[in-house]
C-alpha cells in the first residue's frame, strides 16, 4: 500500500494550507504517475521549480550532500502539493501543482516554511508513525513538522512571522478534541518552539566509522539526532543495513552490514508502543526482523526481505515465568533471537526458526562477570555458538546451541574508543553476529 502525506495549499491570502494522512488503495498501480491523475478539481499552486530551490536551500541549511526528495510537476493533482513515499521503491516525492503561479505570497520565508513543513513529514518518518491513525496523534504529527519547519526557517535566516503568515490563513478548529488538526494557538507555539533550538546536525555528515577497514561493515557513531531520514539516505549510499541500532554514552550506534540477496529493508521508528500491526503486515508480505530494541521508552524496529524464509513468532511473557515459557518455544525448536524488558513485570521475546540446532542452554546471571562464567562453562560442555548475548536491565542473558558447520565464537566488548581486538577477529574471518551494550558495547562473533 503506498502511503502519502498530503498538503492542501489554498492560498487565499496569503496562504491557507491543510495537511492530512492518506492510504491509497493496495490495488493502486505502483507509479507515481497514478498520483497525479486521482485528482480531478484544480486548487491553488505553487512553482515545481521554486519547491526544487526551496529544497536546495533546505538542504544546503542542514549540510547534506544530495538531494533524496524528488520534485515533480504534476497539475491534475486535486491539491496544490503533496509529499509522498513509494513504498515499492522506498522514494520520496513532493508533488506540486503548477497551475496558478501568482498565487505565491511576496513573503519568501513563508513559502519555505510551507515546503520545510512537507519536508518535515519526511524526515521525521511521519509516514511510519500513521499506523496509529487517531486524530490526537495526526495533531501531534502536524505540531512536530511545524516546529522543526520553523527551526528551519530560523537556521536560514527567517524570522517567526514569515511562519505566522501562513498560519494565520488556516481555519483553525475551535475545540481540536475530535480534529486532526491543532488549534491556531498549538501551531502557534510549536512555531514559538522551533526558533528555541536550531536543527540538529545531519547525521549523514556527522558520523565516525569506527570500522573503516571493512567494506562491508561499518560501525557508526553519530553525534546528535539520529531518524530515519539519515538512515535511509546512508543505505542508498553503501548498499547496507542498520542491522543494530544501540544507545551508548548518549549517544546513537549503528552497526552497518551487507545483507545478500537484501531486496529490501524497513525500519519502524520512534514508536511510543510495540507496532504490531506493522510487524504483522510486513510479515505477510515475506519480510523478517533483523533487529529490534527498546531504547529511551522508544521502539525500534529493522526488517528486511531477502530469499531466506523462517519462522519468527514475538511472544511477551511474565518475568516470573519466563524460563519455563522460553523452554516450551525452544523444545518446539525455536531459538532465541532477543529478549527485551517490556516492563517492570513482563519480557518480549523474539522466537526464530533462522537455524537448525541438536540442542541449546540459556541463563540469566545479574553481572556479565556470572554470566561470562556460565557460558565459558557450556562452551567447555561442547556448544559451539552463542546465538544471543543480552544485558536486559537487571540482568544479563545469553542464549546457546550446537549449531553444525559452526567452528569457533567469541565476546569483545568495545568502550568506544579502542577497537582493536573486534578489528582482530573480523581481519581473521570473524562475523559479527549480535551487538548489545551496558558498560561497553559488547559483540558475539563466529566463523
Amino acid at each position: 500500500m503506498k502511503t502519502i502525506i498530503q498538503l492542501s495549499l489554498f492560498l487565499l491570502f496569503p496562504f491557507m494550507l491543510r495537511a492530512q494522512i492518506v492510504a491509497l488503495p493496495a490495488d493502486e498501480e505502483e507509479n507515481v504517475k497514478d498520483i497525479c491523475l486521482m485528482a480531478s478539481t484544480k486548487q491553488f499552486a505553487i512553482d515545481a521549480t521554486i519547491v526544487k530551490e526551496d529544497l536546495s536551500k533546505i538542504y544546503s541549511s542542514l549540510g547534506l550532500s544530495g538531494e533524496h526528495i524528488e520534485v515533480m510537476k504534476c497539475n491534475q493533482l486535486k491539491n496544490s502539493a503533496m509529499a509522498y513515499w513509494d513504498r515499492s521503491e522506498n522514494h520520496y516525492y513532493i508533488l506540486v501543482n503548477e497551475e496558478k503561479l501568482n498565487d505565491l505570497t511576496n513573503s519568501y520565508f513563508s513559502h519555505v516554511f510551507i515546503v520545510a513543513h512537507e519536508f518535515a513529514h519526511i524526515k521525521k518518518n511521519h509516514f511510519n508513525a500513521t499506523a496509529i491513525a487517531t486524530n490526537e496523534n495526526k495533531r501531534k504529527l502536524e505540531l512536530e513538522a511545524d516546529e522543526y519547519a520553523a527551526s528551519l526557517i530560523k537556521k536560514m535566516g527567517g524570522t517567526k512571522e514569515d511562519c505566522k503568515i501562513a498560519l494565520y490563513a488556516l481555519k483553525h478548529p475551535q475545540d481540536d478534541t475530535y480534529s486532526d488538526h491543532p488549534t491556531l494557538e498549538k501551531r502557534l507555539a510549536a512555531v514559538e518552539r522551533g526558533f528555541e533550538v536550531l536543527p540538529a546536525p545531519v547525521i549523514t555528515q556527522k558520523f565516525k566509522n569506527h570500522l573503516p577497514d571493512f567494506g562491508t561493515v561499518g560501525l557508526f557513531e553519530y553525534a546528535g539526532e539520529l531518524d530515519w531520514y539519515d538512515i535511509q539516505a546512508y543505505n542508498k549510499e553503501s548498499h547496507k543495513i542498520p542491522c543494530s541500532i544501540m544507545y551508548y554514552n548518549n549517544k546513537y550506534w549503528i552497526y552497518w552490514d551487507t545483507v545478500p540477496n537484501a531486496s529490501g529493508f524497513m525500519v519502524r521508528w520512534n514508536y511510543d508502543e510495540y507496532p504490531t500491526a506493522d510487524i504483522q503486515s510486513y510479515f505477510n508480505q515475506g519480510y523478517h526482523i533483523k533487529f529490534i530494541e527498546k531504547m529511551n521508552q522508544k521502539w525500534f524496529v529493522v526488517m528486511i526481505k531477502d530469499n531466506v524464509s523462517f519462522d519468527q513468532q514475538i511472544r511477551t511473557f511474565n518475568i516470573n515465568n519466563i524460563v519455563n515459557e522460553i523452554s516450551d518455544y525452544c523444545n518446539k525448536s525455536y531459538l532465541v533471537q532477543n529478549i527485551i524488558q517490556n516492563s517492570s513485570s513482563t519480557y518480549l521475546v523474539l522466537f526464530s526458526k533462522q537455524y537448525s540446532v541438536s540442542s541449546y542452554s540459556f541463563a540469566f546471571r545479574n553481572t556479565f562477570n556470572d554470566l561470562r562464567t556460565w557460558y565459558q562453562q557450556q562452551d567447555a560442555n561442547g556448544y559451539n555458538y552463542m546465538y544471543l548475548l543480552k544485558d536486559i536491565g537487571p540482568v544479563w542473558f545469553s542464549f546457546m546451541a550446537r549449531k553444525p558447520g559452526a567452528t569457533s565464537w567469541s565476546v569483545r566488548s568495545f568502550n568506544g574508543s579502542d577497537v582493536s581486538s573486534l578489528n582482530d577477529l573480523l581481519h581473521q574471518g570473524y562475523a559479527i553476529d549480535n551487538v548489545t551494550c551496558n558498560n561497553s558495547i559488547y559483540f558475539t562473533l563466529s566463523r
